[in-house]
């Protein structure tokens, strides 16, 4: 039987705002990161590709100096879009998902912001019963071809989100 060590503490990870160059200085952390999302390796090219709003909206977690999480998120029309999440495998399950979604959707609701979205690779149910938990619905499929892979994409309000997360805490 394989038993699982127990979570981090991570009361006391910080959330930070992925700039660019904190993506360049970092870049072979958060590959190493991006590399634990199966069934996909990230070229340089699409990690740190220019997308409207992402070096402002994009997210790191902290453990006092270790890059233990990266959400990268960019504005997509008139919503804000998450791509991605990795979460270092020692951290997975303790919160830190949760707080970097927390920090999105307080800067969302800022910013007047109506609609959160996000796409989760068909099978990756972790993921996909994470975002169903905070609120967010199914709306639609994407196929994408070049890749193979199929998509489920989700939208929530990002009022609805806090609400959920805080009744968490």
């Amino acid at each position: 039987m394989v038993t699982r060590e127990k979570s981090k503490d991570t009361s006391k990870v910080s959330i930070i705002t992925l700039t660019k160059d904190i993506m360049l200085e970092n870049y072979d952390r958060i590959k190493e990161l991006l590399d634990l999302i199966p069934g996909r390796k990230w070229s340089r090219k699409e990690i740190i590709a220019d997308r409207p709003m992402k070096w402002d909206y994009s997210l790191l977690a902290m453990d006092k100096d270790k890059i233990i999480g990266v959400r990268l998120i960019s504005k997509k029309g008139n919503t804000r879009h998450h791509h991605l999440t990795s979460i270092d495998e020692l951290y997975r399950r303790s919160g830190v998902a949760g707080k970097m979604t927390y920090r999105s959707a307080g800067m969302a609701m800022k910013l007047g912001e109506s609609i959160m979205t996000v796409k989760v690779e068909e099978g990756n149910d972790m993921s996909l019963n994470f975002h169903l938990k905070l609120g967010f619905t199914v709306y639609g499929e994407e196929l994408n071809e070049e890749e193979g892979v199929k998509y489920i994409l989700l939208r929530g309000k990002p009022e609805k989100i806090l609400d959920k997360l805080n009744e968490i805490k």
